[in-house]
């Protein structure tokens, strides 16, 4: 990819350009700089001694060539007037992505005003012609992706903004292409019907295994094949992330062979998991790195596994406990503290992260491991690459500290299992529905949502595990106790059954999911109330008594498992609802709704 700048004489292309490539590790070309080697004079006497119109031909001559040249992974700053040839502007937008810096009138002649290379503004009314000037080519530069402004500001917050901007539009677009492939959704607000679910569907990959896969192999330093993986916004953040490290990805092969070499800005998105697992690899590389996000992950702690790092030799600093937060290499082992009880991912990132370290590595876990289910898994997906970690447990079986040797990571491939966590949603689906429904290519493993064919059983759900598929049927549930503290991600749809259960369902231990996405507990409370259900919420749990449910307008609160149990709680409401904010479920499950109405949901 190509990164195009345009703008005004002044607007900084050049320097800004400069000091971009080397913040994304890209070569620099400056075309006005390139002209005026080939012909061997400045611009301003190719100007004075042939014209403007000559100096023209000439710059978009040298376009042409480098567009020819199909040239890549390059920083371009372009003249200020080459928009002003219509068949310039659609070759700068074939060879990369565009960047309008945008300057003022004013700032431009500030800028420019000691300066006696412009030939086009040496005059008398200088101030005057760069106002009209301007004011034609504003227009033109307009046409850029992306739009910068960059009066007042200095040529490092500028290029953050720019990086900023292109990991955006880049994951936005993939996005799009994505959710456009398989037909999901068309808007954000979705409106849906009382309908009838069944049939069979087969749900995504694993999440949680695609973000350890994709680590991992990349952690392996040779290319490997991962199959599989599920493409959604946070795995999506985890793989861009990995590639500012020096990860390369092409297809399913993920090549780690220059990890560590490069550095940056690490944008996770919304992705808790991305940016709890690789603010650990980042204290492993050769350079400073920010880590930095959006919406609510700005809001979850990482400040322990900050503290942890600093404790093994890692140097962090975080923005009063939270992203955006900066590392400095130096990561080298040792011992680290670490509770247990705030994030099961602060242990998992802190583990994948000790075998590249000099020393040997001991995290002492403080306090009870909660969502224990989720380390199991980390430590499964290592062992698959041949890492070895001593776990050390109580009696009670509860690991309390874990031991890592320095060690290789060795490349091996990886098929990405299907997602217990998305079939969840349809399990329940088919215990409180009419219709039932099978999810196929699901296999028992050490996924923490597996637990759902467990606890929809004990609440008299009828669900049969076969050797490839899980099927549930129209069921008669009853509400029961249910500690959550190793599912957490299942509560949503959990509520959702506990509204059709007879009696009372309470989901007990679940104080950790007010850190997540959204607060999942007022969250699910407040949607279900809107509905007719009689839910008490308490600080760490939630209290739901059997309920007829109603149509109504509700909110996905931008939290993928809360717009998926929404809809299912829709689909068997009296009456039509309205969910806003329902496109967030391609953080997780791009293809729901899709796969919703192919099994009868009327949106």
């Amino acid at each position: 990819m190509n990164i195009l700048l345009v703008g005004f004489m002044g607007s900084g292309k050049t320097t800004v350009g400069s000091a971009l490539a080397e913040s994304r590790q890209m070569a620099f070309l400056d075309l006005d700089a390139e002209l005026e080697s080939q012909e061997g004079r400045s611009i301003a006497d190719i100007f004075r001694e042939q014209g403007e119109a000559v100096f023209r031909e000439k710059e978009s001559a040298l376009l042409k060539k480098w567009s020819e040249q199909q040239l890549d992974n390059s920083v371009i700053s372009t003249g200020g007037g080459i928009v002003l040839n219509d068949a310039n502007v659609q070759l700068v937008k074939r060879m990369g992505r565009t960047v309008w810096l945008d300057v003022s009138p004013e700032e431009a002649h500030r800028r420019t005003k000691d300066q006696k290379n412009r030939p086009l503004i040496e005059h008398p009314e200088r101030e005057a012609i760069i106002q009209r000037l301007v004011t034609v080519r504003k227009d033109l530069y307009a046409q850029a992706e992306i739009h910068i402004q960059v009066d007042g500001k200095q040529v490092p917050q500028i290029v953050d903004e720019i990086n900023e901007q292109l990991r955006q539009t880049a994951q936005s677009a993939l996005r799009e292409r994505v959710l456009s492939a398989i037909g999901q959704l068309e808007g954000k607000t979705l409106r849906i019907e009382p309908s009838v679910l069944s049939g069979r569907v087969k749900v995504p990959a694993s999440k949680s295994l695609t973000h350890r896969a994709l680590i991992c192999a990349a952690l392996s330093r040779k290319p490997c094949r991962v199959g599989n993986v599920l493409i959604s916004d946070d795995t999506l953040a985890t793989a861009a992330a990995l590639k500012v490290l020096g990860a390369k990805f092409s297809g399913e092969q993920v090549d780690g062979n220059g990890l560590f070499m490069t550095g940056g800005t690490l944008y996770c998105g919304e992705s808790g998991s991305t940016l709890r697992f690789l603010l650990p690899l980042s204290c492993l590389g050769q350079t400073k790195n920010a880590l930095t996000g959006t919406g609510r992950l700005l809001e979850r702690p990482i400040q322990p596994l900050a503290d942890a790092l600093q404790q093994l030799g890692g140097r962090v600093q975080t923005t009063e406990g939270v992203a955006p937060a900066t590392t400095m290499p130096g990561l080298s082992g040792g011992t680290c503290t670490l509770p247990g009880d705030v994030s099961s991912q602060f242990v998992s990132g802190l583990l994948m992260a000790a075998p590249a370290c000099a020393k040997a590595t001991r995290i002492q876990l403080s306090g009870p491991l909660e969502s224990a289910p989720y380390v199991e898994m980390t430590l499964e997906v290592m062992a698959h690459f041949g890492v070895k970690v001593k776990t050390e447990r109580d009696p009670q079986g509860q690991p309390v500290a874990f031991e890592v040797q320095p060690q290789d990571y060795q490349a091996q491939d990886f098929t990405v299992p299907s997602d217990w966590s998305s079939a969840a949603f349809w399990l329940v689906a088919g215990c409180i529905g009419k219709g039932g429904i099978a999810v196929d290519t699901l296999t028992p493993d050490r996924q923490a949502d597996a637990a759902i064919v467990t606890v929809l059983q004990k609440m008299g759900g009828k669900v049969t595990v076969g050797t490839r598929d899980v099927r549930a049927e129209h069921s008669t549930l009853q509400g029961i106790d249910i500690d959550v503290s190793n599912f957490p991600d299942l509560v949503p749809i959990l509520a959702v059954a506990g509204a059709f259960a007879s009696g009372t369902t309470r989901l007990q231990n679940a104080a950790r999911l007010r850190l997540k996405e959204s607060d999942r507990l007022a969250a699910m409370a407040s949607e279900l109330r809107k509905m007719g259900a009689d839910v008490e919420e308490k600080s760490d749990e939630l209290i739901i008594r059997q309920s007829p449910l109603k149509g109504a307008a509700l909110d996905g609160h931008n939290d993928h498992r809360i717009a998926m149990a929404l809809s299912i709680a829709a689909a068997n409401a009296d009456g039509p609802s309205v969910i806003e904010g329902a496109d967030c479920v391609a953080k997780s499950y791009p293809a729901f709704f899709h796969d919703f109405r192919a099994l009868g949901g009327k949106t």
